[in-house]
């Protein structure tokens, strides 16, 4: 079971502006609750224990509020990056910290799937859903259980929701200011990335009408 959880939450979100302009888009209210809040107790239901968050745009909003992890029973640490590094390099500076198998979370994205299914075996993987532009472009082709291309404006029927790395795959591919994007390039050069497919539906905030969707989804009508 992987133990670990590095979610990238340090954007500026500006689709998502006026909601965001002065509020971390972690931090956004659904039921009264922060957003990271659902995302934290889904992570500790599925047996994560350890929490990497990267920070940088209105950070001290989820410090004060996440502090030690201690509300949620987690072990929290906290990489800043002042300079937006970029996805990759804010999982980049996170490497002193990492486990040997780990997931990367998006702050804005959410998917109620058993994380204990997705076993430890040294492979990265990208969590894949068959999205067929459904929801957004479809960035991933397949071909058996492996990814063998990825790109931003639309390839194969696969959308990426989040990833399970085995570090030393996912640190020979990174680089201090890159987007992960970049290194999902790299690993699937290498025949090093794998896909691990799952059918529950998937929520994504960074834009107000998925923020929308999953405040309906969730029960708050505001």
């Amino acid at each position: 079971m992987i133990r670990q959880c590095i979610i990238l939450c340090g954007g500026y979100a500006k689709r998502m502006y006026p909601y965001t302009k002065e509020t971390a888009k972690s931090m956004l209210l659904i039921n009264d609750r922060p957003f990271i809040d659902y995302q934290l107790r889904l992570l500790k239901k599925y047996g994560v224990t350890s929490i990497i968050l990267c920070t940088s745009h209105l950070a001290w909003q989820i410090r004060d509020y996440i502090k030690n992890g201690d509300l949620w029973k987690l072990r929290v640490k906290y990489v800043h990056d002042e300079h937006q590094l970029g996805t990759g390099g804010a999982v980049y500076k996170a490497r002193d910290y990492m486990y040997s198998n780990f997931f990367v979370w998006y702050g804005d994205s959410y998917c109620d799937t058993d994380l204990s299914n997705i076993h430890s075996d040294f492979k990265s993987r990208a969590i894949v859903f068959k999205n067929s532009d459904k929801y957004d472009p479809s960035k991933i082709m397949l071909k058996g259980d492996k990814v063998v291309r990825y790109d931003k404006n639309g390839c194969g029927s696969y959308i990426d929701v989040f990833y399970a790395f085995n570090k030393n795959d996912l640190l020979s591919v990174l680089r201090s200011e890159c987007d992960l994007s970049d290194a999902l390039v790299e690993l699937i050069k290498l025949k090093k990335l794998y896909a691990y497919k799952i059918s529950e539906r998937f929520y994504e905030i960074g834009k107000k009408e998925g923020y929308d969707e999953f405040k309906k989804a969730m029960g708050d009508s505001s």
